[in-house]
């Protein structure tokens, strides 16, 4: 299950922080999250709902997350499916093909998916791809650089 506070932002095509979507996928979240109004802009929303989030750290908790992304994506926008599971097939070999690889995959999801909710693209053109991936190889490389 999804909470509402995801749907909302799959159906528009935002920006989901999957640490916040992870945590939605934990046993015992609340999925009815819609926070309450009191009208005058105020509403009341529970602390651990507006805060949840839960680290992404190895390729089975970025899998796991991805594919209920994209499950609910792909009930709004099936014509995108190639597309996806072709970008879920590029993370999956960055895991697999570089030193830290799941580390440096999953920054490079967030970057990537940082990047698209600003300018949209395709998230499997390789040009659009680049910058994302060296800067998460310089960080990797640069003696010093603290990881996260």
């Amino acid at each position: 299950p999804i909470s509402r506070a995801m749907w909302k932002l799959i159906i528009l095509d935002h920006y989901v922080n999957f640490e916040k979507l992870y945590a939605t996928l934990e046993k015992g979240y609340d999925y009815q999250d819609k926070p309450k109004d009191f009208g005058s802009g105020f509403s009341l929303v529970k602390k651990d709902q507006a805060t949840a989030k839960h680290a992404v750290c190895t390729e089975s908790d970025w899998s796991r997350t991805f594919n209920a992304w994209l499950a609910g994506v792909l009930i709004f926008y099936p014509h995108q499916e190639e597309e996806l599971r072709s970008y879920r097939n590029r993370i999956i070999d960055f895991c697999h093909s570089i030193p830290n690889g799941a580390q440096v995959a999953i920054r490079f999801n967030a970057d990537t998916r940082d990047c698209y909710a600003r300018n949209p693209f395709w998230l499997d053109e390789d040009n659009k791809l680049h910058i994302p991936f060296l800067a998460q190889l310089f960080t990797l490389f640069t003696p010093g650089t603290k990881r996260s």
